[in-house]
């Protein structure tokens, strides 16, 4: 795996908007929405179960979308 700062910086805002995300009957995601600029930094933080890294892996889009 290439180190970091061998990626280019991102020169564009991180836009995301209204994700929801349900795994059966459980929602996991409801309506999320935040934007980032390049260079900021962001802490995902809450208690286990609340949807952080199901967050993360649809950003790396290791889970589908869900039309």
């Amino acid at each position: 795996m290439p180190h970091p700062s061998h990626f280019p910086a991102p020169t564009r805002p991180l836009v995301i908007d209204g994700v929801s995300r349900s795994f059966g009957d459980r929602r996991v995601l409801s309506d999320i929405s935040f934007t980032a600029s390049p260079g900021d930094r962001l802490a995902l933080v809450g208690e286990n179960g609340t949807g952080k890294s199901t967050l993360l892996r649809g950003l790396g889009r290791l889970l589908k979308p869900r039309g």
